[in-house]
């Protein structure tokens, strides 16, 4: 009734470390007009899963684990400073909430 999933490089709580789900969407990687799309991935396959993310809002989704998702963004894309980076975060955010309500 579900689609088999592969568990080799799941972690223990059923999700993907985040550098599977980076290896797996690279194309997300050259734009930072993407970082929202990637965020969501990261998001939903790394630490929360639809589950979560379906029953829960942005404000009630883990902080620490929205924290790590943040420092993974603002690492790829190689943002220095704040100025830069707070705006591309904001859309991520934005991302994020849209997913929750999507689902």
């Amino acid at each position: 009734t579900g689609k088999a999933i592969n568990t080799s490089s799941q972690n223990s709580s059923g999700f993907q470390p985040m550098s599977d789900v980076i290896a797996k969407n690279c194309q997300l990687l050259t734009d930072r007009n993407k970082a929202g799309r990637l965020a969501v991935k990261l998001a939903r396959e790394s630490f929360f899963g639809n589950e979560e993310i379906r029953a829960h809002t942005l404000s009630a989704l883990d902080n620490e684990k929205m924290k790590k998702t943040k420092e993974k963004i603002r690492d790829i894309y190689q943002f220095t400073n704040a100025f830069e980076f707070e705006p591309v975060w904001t859309k991520c955010l934005t991302a994020i909430s849209k997913a929750c309500q999507a689902l």
